[in-house]
């Protein structure tokens, strides 16, 4: 497995390593980047330009909310404040490889089905932004594994601000 530094090499731009979790509130002095990074070498170099390598701290979509209420991007939150899947997070710092789904400007919006919590999706859009000033899934919906009260899956996607929605159908 490689290295902090040598993740961070391959994956260049598409690192988004544990100090971005700052803007969020987190102290970074206090976070451990020596959690192993999961991923092989030949793994990362064959993603460094399609997705980002990601460390994902523990926080819940709602403690995001909060620390971003007057300093980030807007999110609309109306129909979601007592959803479960907005209280749920990881058990402690993990590394993830989230797709960067490139825009085809003849399609959008679409719909991109993920195996991703919207809770890390919601951590990728924000911290990513944060370090680059780009929007991830502009104008697109992406489909997490999350589900509502009424197992519907969640989409998120960031339109003139970061949009959650529920799918029509329930998750299978």
């Amino acid at each position: 497995m490689p290295s902090y530094a040598e993740a961070r090499h391959i994956m260049g731009r598409n690192f988004v390593g544990p100090e971005l979790s700052s803007c969020f509130g987190v102290k970074t002095d206090s976070i451990n980047s020596d959690v192993p990074i999961p991923f092989s070498e030949d793994v990362l170099k064959a993603s460094k330009d399609d997705y980002l390598l990601v460390s994902i701290f523990p926080l819940s979509i709602k403690q995001m909310i909060f620390y971003l209420r007057d300093k980030g991007p807007r999110i609309n939150t109306d129909w979601m404040k007592n959803e479960e899947f907005t209280s749920v997070t990881n058990d402690g710092i993990v590394w993830r490889l989230i797709p960067k789904f490139e825009q085809d400007s003849r399609t959008f919006p679409i719909d991109i089905n993920t195996d991703h919590t919207a809770q890390e999706l919601l951590y990728t859009m924000i911290t990513y932004f944060f370090a680059t000033r780009e929007k991830l899934f502009w104008d697109k919906y992406v489909t997490s594994s999350s589900v509502n009260s009424e197992g519907a899956r969640i989409l998120i996607g960031w339109f003139d601000q970061i949009d959650f929605r529920r799918h029509a159908r329930r998750a299978a």
